[in-house]
């Protein structure tokens, strides 16, 4: 490692600071509750120190580290992001035995557009 180590951490650490208003103002507009823009930043700088020997120069640097920023922060929220709960249409059936005919027209409108639906699109059970 030694000196080819320490050169790549200095070139590293430069384009860092060439760029650090992108990163920045990337990782602040994804930024949410759940994914604070410092786990954000985080993740970019470890994006952006992995990516950076095999740059091969055929964009802009500007432009690779903007790509590299927005692809991480939407694989983090992605990843992150709390997940929809999902349950089965069996463990609510005793919200449909309501008589009250709006409540009846809403699950009518429920199950017309679950039938709808491709088999890829439809929850499994």
């Amino acid at each position: 490692m030694g000196k080819d180590s320490n050169t790549y951490d200095r070139l590293y650490a430069d384009l860092i600071k060439r760029h650090e208003k992108i990163i920045f103002s990337v990782c602040f507009f994804y930024a949410s509750s759940s994914v604070p823009f410092d786990d954000l930043k985080q993740e970019v700088f470890i994006s952006l120190y992995k990516g950076f020997k095999s740059f091969r120069k055929e964009c802009r640097e500007s432009t690779w580290v903007y790509r590299v920023c927005i692809n991480t922060c939407l694989y983090s929220l992605k990843r992150f992001s709390p997940k929809i709960k999902q349950s089965p249409i069996d463990s609510i059936a005793h919200i449909a035995e309501r008589t009250d005919s709006e409540h009846t027209e809403r699950i009518e409108w429920l199950y017309n557009r679950i039938s709808r639906l491709n088999p890829l699109e439809k929850p499994s059970s």
